[in-house]
């Protein structure tokens, strides 16, 4: 699987789980949708989590296929890390990782 498409099936994946719209979680910044930035943010992070972990793919391949900077990946995926501690969201990533790597 190259890098484009795991981060192309995380994106799809969490986009129908969070009910962000796929355009939005993948549109480049300062593109504007008519959707909570919050919820686009975290929901762009967390597709950036899955494919970095469940596919190991490292911060600057993972920038190339995501359009944006390492550091940009490096702190998306910190993001979710942090939002681990919580139970319920950890949960939420667990289920949505098991339902990636079932795919």
């Amino acid at each position: 699987m190259t890098h484009a498409s795991a981060l192309s099936s995380a994106v799809a994946l969490v986009s129908k789980r969070m009910r962000v719209p796929r355009e939005a979680i993948e549109a480049r910044s300062g593109k504007v949708y008519r959707f909570p930035l919050p919820e686009v943010a975290l929901a762009r992070r967390t597709a950036i989590y899955l494919a970095s972990c469940l596919h190991d793919i490292g911060p600057r391949p993972l920038a190339r296929a995501a359009r944006m900077s390492p550091e940009g990946v490096r702190k998306a995926c910190a993001a979710i890390e942090d939002r681990r501690d919580d139970p319920g969201f950890d949960r939420f990533i667990d289920s949505l990782a098991e339902e990636l790597v079932a795919a």
